[in-house]
């Protein structure tokens, strides 16, 4: 494995942990939350603040990840083509 190869993996794989992450942030901050969307008293404080950023930001978050995976995408056909050639 050369490290054009390495470097593409270890982004895809970067790229796909942070997204599960903020998916899991999100998911595990509204199961904190009750009917009318606040949070219920015994929340961590954590897990309130990163639900909070992540929902105040998630256009930017999506924003990002999305742009990695694009910029990925093209990295991983460049990457290829070149070893097929």
């Amino acid at each position: 494995m050369n490290t054009s190869e390495f470097g593409m993996k270890a982004w895809g794989v970067a790229t796909v942990v942070l997204a599960i992450a903020a998916l899991g942030v999100v998911l595990l901050g509204s199961a904190y939350l009750d009917l009318e969307g606040e949070f219920l008293k015994d929340t961590p404080r954590w897990i309130a603040g990163l639900y909070t950023s992540i929902k105040q930001n998630g256009n930017v978050v999506a924003g990002i990840l999305g742009f990695s995976g694009l910029a990925w995408s093209n990295f991983y056909k460049a990457s290829t083509s070149i070893k097929e050639a």
